[in-house]
């Protein structure tokens, strides 16, 4: 055993000498910085090991082959014939809090322990022969360490082996170990700071030099199961010894679905650290841990449309690689491979070769090989690989063809800093390494760290996060996965610094994840949120978020469960998700438009995978409406704050958002010749959910609104009735579901369109007051609803006769135009046309102007069509209308029709005179219901027209219409039916 975990030792040969043997002149040296907190053990702060003092470092060998003996479940046999070739012993080690267990075992419900090869011990070239033999069982505390814990009571012997240095040239390169037995407390505590942050950082970077595992343990390794796991969440898929498919976590998604967070292809570096006792590993150079790990890829439309519309990749690159829509590709190279093979023909132009020769690390000689190919276009991805094979040396062509065929490829290439091509958009925007909670999305993608300064951390060590942070000797190889140790090192504390711990929804991370030595997971800082990861219901705020800035404060994984599965082994569930997004906004810049919308806070804080806390606050600017200029009284910008919140319902963990404005917001209309202000008592903002088949990237959200409606007394006629007589009262129309509709794609949120919508509106008529001498108070109109439109809808264009009314300069509808639409009843107009009724509408709409009047007042009989001032009854009979105008007096509203005819055919009854009919209210406002009417005829006393002749045909006694005409008032009760 090495250290002071039991799952790091090294696993010696059965029938060998082994031998241990300890090399001069390693570095000893670590200043040390000792702190001791109030109740805590002292914790201790090293600087690195230097050879300012220096002592003896060990190497373990076998000097001869027969069977080598591994731990437990993993026993793998070397060739038992004779030979002089000594055994590479194997070294295993992996984290003392995640150890990898596998299926199987004498009860199928529980995982048995997996020994993990994490390195090769082999031999020296020229081992020495002289030796003092120490028995394996012997208590010296460096030999008991050194035993594999299913060969602790082998025969095998121990060698003891004191050298000056190095056998020879190549040598594995020796390591430190320290004897810890009979160590007690308070010691203990220093010690394992010293194993941690010194010793064991330094063991693994030197067996690491001295290359993988032997093949005999690869062959051991791959007899067991391929699937292995930790109890924190590692779930890991194996072909052989190569490590395909890593788990970190999985989410559960809204609709019931899993989805994993993986990496594949694990090696390197990556590995090497991932296998270690004590691991704390922080990286944040996304290229370093690209080449140790592989992200999945997948096409898809959402891809397509972000790499036109944001990476402005031409859509004619774009649209060739629509056959890769719902293929993921869990390798760079086969992905990238798919990419090309869509960009037929390749050609390599001078322009390409200029800009190949500027990739990072590209031989010059493999340039200049290249360049017999310059000019010659091949057709297919297979015919320009052969022909680079043909010029090319294996390693360079394995290295280099995919960067060459991208060059080939017009347009395009997998490198960021060559601004004239796309594929390193086309890689970062299909790289999928993302976690979900809660309909949240976070975006972990190595391509997107750079950008949002993301670190991804694993801790599965035991001291307080903030203590690993602060000492870099404890970070497993830090150079290989950060470009500036320090600078990673200084954003770290900073951000530590920066968590209060005042602040509920900071709490968890500060005294859990930063201060409780026992926490382990993976943990990221600063996370992108992608603007489209946000819950359906919240997905409207995405117009109003700057993306640069929306990142998480952290995202991390604490458990994912592992349970065995009959199919694979082992199988993942459900991890455990924790994280905060606090973003702010300093507000709106600009509050010229007529509508703007901004996101001024969103804080949700993740627990257990569910919303534990959710605060939002949300703006909508707006200085129009109805088409006219509103001002908020009382405030410099018209802006409506909506403040959001989640409810929670149900056992489940699931909610509902909320965002409302429940304050009382009056807006001015300085410039309204009809309205004279819009007061707003309730608002909310809602998110639609897309219909089945609807467009997924159109994002559809509707800012409803509710109060009243204050309109101006208009001189002459008080047609839109609806206000107060006190000019101070916000009493008038009572209204309903008004709403600014706000639309965009998912892809590019921040090109929105507003549309103040009426659509839907709905007025409450019990609730709202009219002016004492207003219309509506004395003519029995019903309120119906609010109507709108364009040029082409115009009540005057379709069929609403105009009615003359007193108003004083009144001009005629603009193209936009808002009416209160109204209905009267009429009764029946008898037998002939009993089916159609006798329902008027009437009209009362005007257009946004800047203070001129312009009105339009209209009604419309049934059998009224295309502007016509007529009505057919049962196809036979026409009656035609006259003219239309209202007569005030006071409170008395007098709706006069003139001229009034009954035609058959070409006659027309009366063929003289004028009939006119005379509708009203109630003056005094008593009764609403109740239209009044009185009918008149007025013949010509001077008329020489003469008389029509008398029907021929009729039965004696009937009336002729000739003798109504010779009449000078008929009563209506004669012509109609009265109003019942």
């Amino acid at each position: 055993m090495a250290g002071l975990s039991g799952a790091e030792y090294a696993a010696l040969a059965e029938g060998a000498t082994n031998v241990l043997r300890f090399e001069p002149n390693g570095a000893a040296y670590a200043p040390a910085t000792f702190q001791q907190p109030t109740g805590g053990d002292v914790r201790v702060t090293f600087s690195g090991l230097s050879t300012d003092a220096t002592t003896s470092y060990a190497n373990i060998y076998a000097e001869s082959p027969t069977v080598v003996a591994t731990a437990d479940a993993a026993r793998f046999d070397v060739a038992s014939a004779a030979t002089d070739t000594p055994p590479t012993l194997t070294y295993f080690a992996q984290p003392d809090s995640a150890v990898l267990h596998q299926p199987g075992g004498g009860d199928a419900e529980f995982l048995s322990y997996l020994a993990l090869p994490a390195g090769a011990l082999p031999p020296p070239p020229a081992a020495s022969s002289s030796s003092l033999p120490v028995a394996s069982s012997s208590s010296s505390p460096v030999a008991s360490s050194l035993s594999s814990p299913a060969a602790s009571s082998s025969s095998s012997p121990v060698t003891l082996s004191l050298s000056k240095g190095r056998s020879s040239e190549g040598a594995p390169q020796p390591f430190p170990l320290a004897p810890y037995a009979g160590t007690a407390l308070p010691a203990v505590s220093f010690f394992r700071d010293l194993e941690l942050k010194l010793l064991s950082p330094a063991r693994r970077t030197a067996i690491a030099a001295s290359g993988p595992p032997p093949a005999s343990a690869a062959q051991a390794f791959a007899a067991v199961a391929n699937r292995s796991t930790t109890p924190q969440g590692l779930l890991l898929e194996r072909d052989g010894d190569d490590w395909t498919t890593l788990t970190l976590a999985q989410s559960q998604l809204a609709d019931g679905t899993t989805e994993d967070l993986n990496l594949h292809d694990v090696h390197g570096d990556l590995r090497e650290a991932l296998q270690s006792n004590q691991l704390f590993l922080v990286a944040s150079d996304a290229t370093a841990f690209l080449n140790n790990a592989s992200v999945e890829y997948a096409m898809s439309k959402i891809v397509r449309d972000q790499l036109v519309l944001v990476a402005q990749v031409p859509s004619a690159v774009v649209d060739r690689l629509a056959p890769l829509d719902g293929t993921s590709y869990e390798h760079l190279e086969t992905y990238r491979e798919a990419v090309l093979r869509l960009l037929s023909p390749y050609v390599l132009t001078d322009n390409a070769m200029l800009n190949l020769a500027l990739v990072p690390g590209i031989p010059t000689e493999v340039v200049d090989a290249l360049k017999p190919l310059v000019g010659t276009t091949y057709p297919s991805y297979d015919a320009i690989a052969t022909a680079i094979a043909n010029v090319l040396t294996p390693a360079d062509y394995a290295t280099w063809v995919q960067v060459v065929i991208g060059y080939a490829a017009v347009g395009f290439s997998m490198y960021q800093d060559q601004p004239v091509t796309y594929g390193y958009s086309m890689l970062a925007s299909a790289s999928r390494f993302h976690l979900t909670a809660a309909g949240y999305v976070f975006d972990l993608s190595p391509y997107s760290w750079s950008a949002y300064r993301t670190i991804l951390i694993f801790k599965f060590a035991n001291g307080r996060l903030r203590d690993l942070v602060d000492d870099t000797t404890t970070w497993a190889n830090p150079t290989a996965f950060n470009a500036s140790v320090p600078a990673v090192q200084q954003q770290l504390q900073a951000t530590i610094a920066d968590a209060d711990p005042s602040d509920p929804d900071m709490q968890y991370f500060v005294n859990t994840v930063l201060d409780d030595p026992g926490w382990n997971g993976v943990l990221a800082l600063s996370a992108r949120v992608p603007l489209d990861g946000l819950p359906q219901e919240l997905a409207g705020l995405a117009a109003g978020i700057d993306p640069a800035e929306f990142v998480a404060h952290h995202v991390g994984i604490t458990v994912t469960p592992i349970v065995p599965d009959p199919t694979t082994g082992l199988a993942a569930k459900p991890s455990t998700i924790f994280g905060l997004i606090d973003y702010e906004s300093s507000g709106m810049t600009d509050t010229t438009p007529a509508y703007q919308f901004e996101v001024l806070q969103l804080k949700v804080l993740l627990a257990n995978s569910a919303v534990a806390d959710f605060a939002s606050k949300v703006q909508l600017l707006v200085n129009q409406l109805f088409g006219e200029s509103a001002k908020l009284r009382g405030a410099s910008a018209s802006i409506l704050t909506f403040l959001g919140s989640y409810v929670k319902s149900g056992s489940a963990g699931g909610g509902s958002y909320l965002f409302t404005n429940d304050d009382v917001n009056v807006f001015d209309m300085p410039t309204s010749a009809v309205l004279q202000r819009i007061v707003v008592s309730r608002a909310q903002f809602v998110t639609l959910t897309p219909a089945a088949g609807a467009d997924t990237e159109l994002v559809e959200s509707q800012f409803l609104l509710a109060g009243s409606i204050v309109f101006r007394a208009i001189a002459g006629f008080d047609v839109f009735s609806f206000g107060s007589d006190d000019p101070t009262s916000n009493a008038g129309l009572t209204y309903t579901n008004l709403s600014v509709d706000l639309s965009f794609n998912s892809v590019t949120p921040s090109y929105k369109t507003f549309t103040f919508d009426t659509s839907a509106i709905a007025f409450d008529v019990a609730t709202s007051t009219a002016r004492a001498a207003s219309l509506y108070r004395h003519f029995p109109l019903q309120l119906t609803g609010l109507s709108a439109g364009g040029a082409d809808t115009r009540p005057d264009k379709a069929n609403f006769m105009p009615v003359q009314t007193p108003m004083a300069g009144s001009g005629g509808l603009r193209e936009t135009w808002y009416g209160l639409a109204f209905s009267l009843n009429l009764g029946t107009p008898g037998a002939l046309a009993a089916e159609i009724g006798f329902t008027a509408g009437f009209v009362a709409a005007w257009s946004p102007t800047d203070g001129a009047l312009a009105v339009f007042v209209g009604l419309s009989i049934p059998g009224v069509k295309n502007g016509r001032r007529a009505i057919s009854l049962q196809g036979v009979l026409t009656l035609n209308f006259g003219d239309l105008s209202f007569v005030v007096n006071g409170t008395s509203y007098i709706l006069e029709m003139r001229t009034i005819t009954l035609s058959v055919l070409s006659l027309s009854f009366p063929p003289t005179g004028q009939t006119s009919i005379l509708l009203f209210g109630d003056p005094s406002g008593a009764d609403r219901e109740t239209l009044g009417w009185y009918a008149a005829f007025n013949k010509p006393t001077n008329s020489s027209a003469p008389a029509s002749p008398p029907l021929g045909g009729l039965p004696a006694g009937v009336l002729q219409w000739s003798d109504h005409a010779r009449r000078d008032v008929v009563p209506l009760a004669d012509l109609v039916q009265p109003v019942r």
